[in-house]
């Protein structure tokens, strides 16, 4: 799957830190190779954006490969969430935190904002092994 390699290969053994620099343009990832060195990768904003949009399809694409089985995802509790207004007036913006400080934002049209409210409501207190989509 993995067919264009870069010059180095660095295998990263733990995540040490994530920093952002100070005006925002870049973001470090700090960790450890499977050497021991320490190494880091800086990743320009535009950059660190497409990756993070990438990761989970990938961890979720990993993890069902590695335990072959299609029904696995990564699942995180929700900690809280708030719903605010955007600059465009026909959507709204739904943020969903886990109580560790992850969070995702989503831009969600109103005809969205209804049916996600139906499901919820809908969904029965002891749900069965199913999924719900719109």
């Amino acid at each position: 799957m993995i067919d264009r390699m870069a010059d180095q290969t660095i295998t990263a053994e733990a995540l040490d830190a994530i920093d952002v620099s100070e005006d925002g343009a870049a973001i470090r990832v700090c960790f450890r190779g499977a050497d021991g060195q320490d190494a880091n990768l800086f990743l320009p904003g535009e950059c660190a954006g497409q990756l993070a949009m990438s990761l989970p399809r990938a961890v979720r694409t990993a993890l069902r490969l590695r335990h072959r089985d299609d029904s696995l995802r990564m699942v995180f509790p929700v900690g809280g969430w708030t719903i605010e207004a955007s600059t465009d007036r026909d959507t709204m913006i739904l943020t969903i935190s886990t109580p560790d400080g992850f969070e995702a934002s989503y831009a969600l049209n109103r005809s969205g904002a209804d049916d996600l409210a139906q499901s919820l409501s809908d969904a029965p207190a002891n749900m069965p092994v199913a999924i719900l989509k719109n």
